[in-house]
């Protein structure tokens, strides 16, 4: 284990594993802090991250295999306002795009 980082990250969001992975592909010596253990890692989160649209998958570097579904529209529902696109979507499983950037991240990583 590395002594000093030039980078420390507080979670393993969403957020902050896409940071990591950024950093480390750019040759920054990263630690990523997170509460829950390595093992546990991500508890309680088989749900939905709500949704995207495929080309910021693709800009992110995301693969398929981290999507739960894909739709075919995107609908905006609130109580005085409803919006529907027709246009392909994409609903990432909340752990898998969790565990995907910080996998990446640390094979880049020292």
């Amino acid at each position: 284990m590395v002594d000093r980082y030039d980078v420390a990250i507080a979670g393993a969001g969403p957020a902050g594993a896409q940071c990591a992975r950024d950093l480390a592909t750019r040759d920054y010596d990263v630690v990523v802090l997170e509460t829950e253990s390595e093992d546990e890692f991500p508890r309680q989160s088989n749900k939905s991250t709500a949704g995207t649209f495929p080309s910021m998958m693709s800009s992110f570097g995301i693969p398929d295999d981290v999507v739960m579904s894909y739709t075919d529209d995107v609908v905006l529902e609130s109580p005085n306002e409803y919006y529907e696109s027709y246009q392909p979507g994409a609903v990432p499983e909340f752990a898998e795009l969790q565990r995907f950037p910080l996998a990446r991240g640390r094979a880049n990583g020292p």
